[in-house]
C-alpha cells in the first residue's frame, strides 16, 4: 500500500460512502456531445448527459447498443473522438492515476484472476489509492465483506470461487475504494435472485451517501425499482433521459427493443413493472 498521512478528505469515510460532500446540484460528470467509433462502426453517437451526487443511474438498451460503450468513455479506458467526458471539470486523461482512483472506481463485467489471493486481500486492494491508515482501512473493508456478504470467504482464495461469488467480490473491491463516482459494467449479470436484489439496494446506499452510481443493467424491471434516473440507449444514440416512469414506457419498449410489453404498478413501491406480451 501507499505510505504516508491520510488526506484530512479521506479521514471520515466508510465503505458506502463518498470521500468528500459534494454540491448537490452542481455535476460531478459531464458528457458533452460525445461520439466513439472503431473503425467505420460507431459505437456512441453525439450523446450529452450530466451527473449528480446522490443518485442511482441505469443505463439500458438492447444488446449493442452502447451502454458499456460509454461507460468505459466515463472510466476514462476509451478517449471520444468527438466532444468530451469531464470529471470535476476535466478530462480522465488529465487526471494523475492515483488521483482518478480516488474520484471513480470501477466494475467490469468481466472478472478475471489469475493469482491466488485472498478474498480479503482482494478487497483490500480497493484502499491502494488512498494514504494509509491501517483501522480505517480494516473498518472500511470489513464493512465492504459484510455488505456483499462474502465475510465467510474472507479466507478463500479467490481463483477457486464461482462467477457469483467473484462478482460480489469485486463490488466488495469497488465500494472498498470509497469514490465519489461509482461505475458498474452489469453487476448482477452473474448473480442469483437474492443477491442481485441485495447489490442493488447496496447502489442506493452509496447513492444515500451522496455517490453519483452508474450501473448498465439488462433487467428494466431491476432498473425500474432501483433507479433513481434512466437513459435508454439504442444504435449507438441516447433515445430517452428521465425517470424510470418516464423512459421505461411500452411505447417505447417496443420501439427500441421490438418486445410488446404491458405495464403494471408495483403494489409497495408504485414503480413500473414491466411483463412481455406474446403475440
Amino acid at each position: 500500500m501507499i505510505r504516508g498521512k491520510r488526506n484530512r478528505s479521506d479521514a471520515s469515510t466508510s465503505a458506502g460512502s463518498s470521500p468528500t460532500a459534494r454540491d448537490p446540484h452542481t455535476p460531478v460528470v459531464e458528457v458533452r456531445s460525445v461520439s466513439y467509433a472503431i473503425g467505420p462502426k460507431t459505437l456512441i453517437d453525439d450523446v450529452a448527459f450530466d451527473l449528480l451526487p446522490g443518485t442511482v443511474t441505469a443505463l439500458v438498451g438492447p444488446n449493442g447498443a452502447g451502454k458499456s460503450t460509454m461507460l468505459g468513455l466515463l472510466a476514462g479506458d476509451f478517449v471520444p473522438q468527438h466532444g468530451e467526458v469531464l470529471i470535476g471539470g476535466r478530462a480522465p486523461g488529465q487526471w494523475r492515476p492515483l488521483e482518478l482512483a480516488r474520484e471513480r472506481s470501477v466494475m467490469l463485467q468481466q472478472q478475471t484472476t489469475h493469482f491466488g489471493f485472498s478474498v480479503e486481500e482482494a478487497v483490500a486492494m480497493g484502499r491502494l489509492p488512498h494514504d494509509v491508515d491501517e483501522e480505517r482501512d480494516r473498518e472500511i473493508v470489513e464493512s465492504a465483506l459484510e455488505e456483499s456478504d462474502v465475510a465467510r470467504l474472507r479466507r478463500r482464495d479467490v481463483t477457486t470461487l464461482s462467477g457469483g461469488e467473484s462478482a460480489r467480490v469485486a463490488y466488495a473491491r469497488t465500494v472498498t475504494q470509497t469514490t465519489p463516482i461509482v461505475l458498474l459494467d452489469e453487476p448482477t449479470a452473474a448473480l442469483d435472485l437474492q443477491n442481485q436484489e441485495a447489490l442493488l439496494r447496496s447502489t442506493q446506499r452509496l447513492a444515500g451517501n451522496g455517490a453519483a452510481v452508474v450501473v448498465v443493467l439488462h433487467d428494466l424491471n431491476q432498473a425500474a425499482r432501483y433507479a433513481t434516473r434512466v437513459l435508454m440507449f439504442s444504435r449507438s444514440r441516447l433515445v430517452a433521459d428521465g425517470a424510470p416512469p418516464e423512459v421505461l414506457t411500452p411505447e417505447r419498449i417496443e420501439d427500441v427493443y421490438g418486445q410488446k410489453v404491458h405495464l403494471l404498478e408495483h403494489p409497495q413501491t408504485g414503480a413500473p413493472v414491466l411483463v412481455p406480451v406474446h403475440d
